[in-house]
């Protein structure tokens, strides 16, 4: 894979060249674009790569920190890099030393990516009520006491400096918490660390052999990695480790396939 990545291209794909579809593989690379109403390109990626030559020079996983100091990237979480003044991300695999995608983005979306920015870098927070042990899933309205909707400020403190931030997480180790706009939007459970129950119906899914029963039942929509499951407001990861359980407003994006989940 021979990728040559400049400020507002990949290989000579431009942002802002109009395309008719949200990806395409050109010379065994596929690319993935984000477009406007006028079918312009406003982001643009690629994915599953060990190296890619960025001004000339050749960029892997073990020289990546010197281009990190050399153009002031920023470390987000889970390997997520921001270089604000290239309008670059970079999503990175520590365990297979690879990088899982790199997305260039057109100067009208960085109001939105730099939102994601400081979305990240604020954590920490220490709840005052956690998830019980014992829990009971209703689609699209949240895991017992943890409705969707529910204000931050009843878990935890925000200082006021914290209230210009649109996306905010709270991170356990058994699970982690997505508000926007200060709200409760989204909850994620590590299954790998979460040892209780999550019923649903007849399944208790914080297990493998109910969680297949449940995909096979249910229409799924497949994007990278993950089952979707629209109707009732779910996503399952390939490897059973990591469970979605999402509001309304966030199944629009979850249904997008193209779009990384990353991304909004």
């Amino acid at each position: 894979m021979n990728l040559n990545i400049e400020k507002d291209n990949i290989n000579g794909i431009y942002l802002g060249d109009k395309k008719a579809v949200l990806s395409e593989e050109i010379d065994t690379i596929t690319y993935y674009y984000e477009l406007n109403s006028k079918q312009e390109i406003k982001t643009l990626s690629v994915r599953l790569c060990n190296c890619f030559i960025f001004k000339g020079e050749k960029i892997r996983y073990n020289n990546f920190k010197n281009m990190l100091i050399k153009y002031h990237g920023i470390e987000g979480i889970e390997g997520t890099y921001y270089f604000i003044d290239l309008n670059l991300i970079v999503w990175i695999d520590t365990e297979k030393q690879i990088f899982n995608e790199i997305l260039l983005y057109a100067d009208e979306m960085k109001v939105f990516y730099n939102q994601c920015y400081n979305s990240d870098i604020i954590q920490g927070k220490k709840l005052n009520e956690k998830l019980d042990e014992n829990l009971f899933f209703s689609p699209f309205i949240g895991l017992s006491s943890f409705k969707f909707g529910l204000d931050i400020n009843n878990l935890c403190f925000i200082g006021d400096y914290e209230y210009m931030i649109d996306k905010y997480y709270i991170n356990e180790l058994e699970y982690a918490l997505r508000f926007d706009n200060m709200l409760l939007s989204q909850i994620t459970i590590y299954r790998r660390f979460f040892k209780g129950v999550i019923l649903y119906n007849n399944f208790d899914l914080n297990k493998k052999s109910d969680l297949e029963c449940l995909i096979d039942s249910c229409f799924k929509i497949e994007r990278r990695g993950y089952w979707v499951l629209p109707e009732i407001g779910i996503t399952i990861s390939y490897d059973f480790e990591e469970l979605f359980f999402f509001n309304k407003e966030l199944l629009e994006f979850w249904k997008m396939i193209h779009r990384p989940i990353t991304s909004w």
